[in-house]
């Protein structure tokens, strides 16, 4: 029984073997064929590859100031929102130096919120440093001349913004 297994598979792999050598032959034989036309169609593509690298080249070319133009576009645009960011910042320094209190130093029991102070104003209303010497002097006399007398003014409250986080 070992021997007629030895001998089929003996058969078998012969079999397999004149198999591999057929397809390969055929394949070579395929690819021969093949060759002269894609020969051809390497040959018929080439002037239309070599049209597609000049006008690509030619596209970059007119795309150059076009794409300086958004570099700088961007640069100007980085430095505005640099500035209008120290502006922001600067204003809020400026509302600690007037004298303006923060919720987190504390409550002394009269809670008198400025008004304009929801949200810095844009650099375009900036007051400068001189305007706002100026009303810190005015708001610092009117302080000062109410708590020499009595006045008609009476406090309203205006609701506060929170922010939900």
């Amino acid at each position: 029984a070992e021997v007629d297994f030895a001998h089929e598979a003996s058969k078998l792999a012969q079999k397999t073997d004149q198999a591999m050598q057929t397809a390969t032959n055929k394949a070579r034989t395929i690819g021969q064929d093949l060759q002269p036309g894609i020969e051809k169609t390497a040959a018929a593509l080439q002037p239309g590859i070599e049209k597609t690298a000049q006008k690509a080249g030619e596209l970059a070319e007119q795309m150059k100031p076009k794409l300086a133009e958004a570099g700088e576009n961007a640069k100007k645009g980085l430095f505005k929102a640099a500035a209008q960011a120290a502006s922001t910042a600067i204003w809020f320094q400026s509302l600690g130096s007037a004298g303006m209190e923060s919720d987190e130093e504390g409550d002394t029991g009269g809670t008198a919120e400025c008004p304009g102070t929801s949200a810095p104003p844009r650099p375009e209303q900036m007051p400068t440093s001189a305007e706002r010497k100026t009303e810190s002097t005015q708001e610092v006399s009117q302080v000062t001349s109410a708590a020499e007398g009595p006045s008609d003014f009476q406090f309203k409250p205006e609701p506060r913004e929170t922010a939900s986080a």
